[in-house]
């Protein structure tokens, strides 16, 4: 048997892998292919959109070798096979609801609707905001429309994920309201000061990833769980080692069994350090 083979790691991105602004690490992808090569299990637990994980980290097939959790558990990509599994669907009629209340609730916000066909971007205010680039961008200019309401065209769509966009007090306003209209419906959790994910109820990165493992690779293996931010709470609390790197959220580090180096430090390395060494007094 190889060293780590029954062993995982699934390991958010923004804030742990990546390094300033979205950077790779490089002594984490060394870290990670020895890890691999050795037998370990590396996965991506993640809020970000599958496509927009590609733009920072365009080789992850060559590291990532387990189905992963992308859209804060919607969604299940994996990256060798370039296949696409959609966890859970937005059903059309909330996705409506949900619009209407955004441009109720809001006065400078943007809305991302993600779906298997196409990216929708919606303003209730401003089509021309720095907001709406960013969020056009995330899901690719040429596959991305504009709208500035519901049309019947979406009924055709299968959505799996919004991602509301504001200014960090008013996503503070606007989140218990969404949870406290939407609940039963939709699960709300905060991925960034300025940044809300939204998909359907029961969905989120825990469930999704002891989803893939069981999938996969069965009961019999050591989860370790890394990640920095409040999204990252269910992903966490079904871990067997719950890490986070030292700049996470405080809620985090109280909820976790190790605090490791700062994510520019390359805290997935020293993760994978620390685990080659007890390893090898065992």
């Amino acid at each position: 048997m190889k060293k780590f083979e029954k062993i995982v790691i699934a390991s958010d991105l923004d804030g742990t892998f990546f390094g300033p602004k979205a950077t790779l690490v490089e002594r984490n992808l060394k870290a990670v292919k020895y890890f691999t090569e050795n037998g370990g299990h590396f996965a991506v637990a993640s809020g970000r959109f599958f496509g927009h994980i590609l733009s920072a980290f365009p080789n992850a097939a060559e590291y990532v070798n387990m189905p992963c959790v992308t859209c804060n558990g919607a969604v299940i990509y994996d990256f060798q096979k370039e296949q696409l599994k959609i966890v859970e669907r937005v059903p059309y009629e909330t996705v409506k609801e949900l619009v209407e209340f955004i441009a109720e609730n809001t006065q400078d916000a943007a809305l991302r609707m993600t779906s298997e066909q196409i990216g929708y971007v919606y303003s209730p205010r401003d089509a021309q905001s720095e907001r709406v680039a960013l969020e056009i961008e995330r899901v690719g200019a040429a596959g991305t429309k504009m709208l500035i309401a519901p049309t019947e065209e979406w009924k055709e769509l299968n959505f799996y994920q919004a991602v509301l966009r504001a200014d960090k007090e008013e996503v503070e306003l606007i989140k218990p309201k969404l949870r406290e209209r939407f609940d039963g419906r939709l699960y709300v959790t905060q991925s960034g000061k300025a940044l809300l994910d939204i998909q359907s109820w029961g969905v989120n990165k825990g469930i999704t990833l002891r989803r893939i493992i069981k999938d996969t690779l069965g009961d019999n293996v050591m989860l370790y769980t890394c990640g920095d931010y409040i999204n990252d709470i269910e992903l966490h609390s079904v871990a067997d080692v719950a890490v986070c790197p030292a700049n996470a959220h405080d809620e985090i580090k109280a909820m976790c069994d190790m605090c490791l180096c700062s994510n520019e430090e390359g805290v997935i390395a020293d993760l994978i350090e620390y685990l080659d060494k007890e390893l090898d007094t065992k």
